[in-house]
């Protein structure tokens, strides 16, 4: 991941067209934590230090929204279930071992989670239905697999609530991902989806 943001910085291509010569580069993630990594590398230097900077505010981020969303649902918002349901996300092995790596996971399930918080906290207002729509095209565009489960639970949620705007964020969501993929694969003559 650092290479691909060194790439980058560079003006290299991040989904080069061909990898049938050396150095056979494949980039396997979409862009969204690479670009991130790369403006700060351009900006610090390369180094390890500025993704793992990242994935462990990403974390924190991540933990803090468990909260919140725990929060929405407990009678006269009562600390002690936001305080377990965060600590038991941060003493999981899987965020522990790779909340301080350079590893793209945690910025997605931050994206996500703030996504499906604002969502639960009103998915009345236009504004959140089309915040967390945006946030969840991020996160699906750091890692493929954060494309399906927050949206969707997102979706059913805000069905519950109210329907119409359940449709609202499903045909945002997919109209903006769409748009973004298309205009990916466009720009890199179809290597975007090859990657």
């Amino acid at each position: 991941l650092l290479n691909q943001a060194l790439r980058v910085v560079k003006g290299e291509a991040l989904y080069p067209e061909g990898i049938e010569s050396p150095p056979y580069l494949i980039s396997n993630y979409p862009p969204v934590y690479v670009l991130i990594n790369a403006l700060l590398v351009a900006i610090v230097g390369p180094t390890l230090a500025v993704g793992r900077l990242i994935s462990f505010l990403s974390t924190l981020g991540a933990a803090v929204m468990i909260a919140l969303i725990i929060q929405q649902f407990t009678k006269d918002k009562d600390f002690l279930p936001m305080l377990v349901g965060a600590s038991i996300f941060l003493i999981t092995p899987y965020v522990l071992e790779w909340s301080p790596l350079f590893r793209i996971d945690m910025l997605g399930l931050f994206l996500s989670l703030t996504g499906l918080y604002l969502l639960i906290r009103n998915p009345e207002k236009n504004r959140n239905i089309y915040l967390a729509a945006g946030l969840f095209i991020l996160a699906a565009y750091t890692r493929q697999s954060f494309g399906l489960a927050a949206p969707l639970a997102g979706i059913i949620y805000t069905y519950t609530k109210i329907k119409r705007k359940a449709l609202r964020l499903l045909l945002t969501y997919a109209a903006g991902g769409l748009i973004i993929f298309g205009s990916l694969y466009w720009l890199s003559g179809g290597a975007f989806f090859f990657h």
